[in-house]
């Protein structure tokens, strides 16, 4: 017998883009990240309260990686097009590095908008350090 529903796995290599920005990115590629994802959301919310809660999530000289890292996570739950990108998104300079799977990408975006954001979000005691715990362990099971 078939089990009900299977999974088909996905053949991409284990270290694509999620897994770069959740545990090796560096500050100048979450900046890039971060900057495209306030332009792709400002864009598609043309609002003065969009654009003011955006200004937080800017790119600051002070920032550190984790910070960096959790800014990118909170983005990637509202941006579409950067979270395309990330499955699409080849680099000739860093080879070891692969387009996201995107059944993977798909679950692991999903986690983030039900359950990752929205228990950080209602919990002021959720540091910055557990969200990116949590993100990741939502990239691995997915």
């Amino acid at each position: 017998m078939q089990p009900e529903r299977m999974s088909i796995p996905c053949t991409y290599p284990h270290n694509d883009w999620l897994m770069y920005i959740l545990y090796n990115g560096d500050a100048p590629f979450l900046g890039q990240i971060i900057r495209a994802a306030i332009g792709n959301i400002a864009k598609e919310h043309q609002s003065e309260g969009v654009t003011d809660a955006l200004r937080s999530y800017e790119v600051s000289a002070s920032d550190s990686l984790h910070t960096l890292r959790g800014k990118v996570v909170v983005l990637l739950d509202q941006d579409e097009a950067t979270r395309a990108r990330l499955c699409e998104f080849k680099s000739e300079l860093v080879r070891d590095w692969q387009p996201a799977c995107p059944a993977k990408a798909t679950r692991f975006y999903g986690q983030l908008h039900s359950s990752v954001i929205p228990n950080w979000v209602k919990d002021e005691e959720v540091t910055l350090a557990e969200l990116i715990d949590s993100a990741r362990e939502a990239y691995l099971v997915c």
